[in-house]
């Protein structure tokens, strides 16, 4: 069964209205979503930066 959709709106300025909430709605969304994206570089990097530090302790200690 589809998803059901609220009926669209029969005047103009109720169409734009909803016009006008949907894309500030998809603007946010995609905001969040570059803001996600933003997150998993920057942990990304960290357990890059981590395991860089690791190897260091390891090679330092396995030279000792």
């Amino acid at each position: 069964m589809p998803p059901r959709f609220a009926p669209l709106p029969t005047d103009l300025a109720s169409a734009h209205a909803l016009i006008l909430a949907e894309r500030a709605a998809r603007l946010e969304a995609e905001a969040t979503a570059a803001d996600a994206r933003a997150h998993a570089v920057e942990a990304q990097a960290s357990a890059m930066q981590a395991q860089a530090t690791a190897a260091r302790v390891l090679a330092i200690n396995t030279s000792t």
